[in-house]
């Protein structure tokens, strides 16, 4: 599964620990302490994940995960 934020950044859910709601964000924890910040709410999150696989998302992933390196462009794992 996959988090698809604004501006095509895209994250894989085995690096989230938490999302959470305050203030109007969203804040998504990473397994390495790292925080980021989204105006999507959660909800909003999961409907974007699914709506990205029903479109051919899973051929989609698997392009974008031969074609570019964990870490560069927008992908990070």
């Amino acid at each position: 599964m996959f988090l698809l934020l604004e501006n095509d950044e895209v994250f894989f859910m085995d690096r989230v620990v938490a999302l959470v709601r305050a203030d109007g964000r969203t804040e998504i924890v990473m397994k390495d302490g790292a925080v980021r910040a989204t105006a999507f709410t959660p909800a909003t999150l999961a409907r974007r994940c699914d709506k990205f696989l029903e479109g051919g998302g899973v051929e989609r992933r698997d392009r974008l995960l031969t074609s570019m390196n964990y870490g560069r462009g927008n992908i990070e794992r």
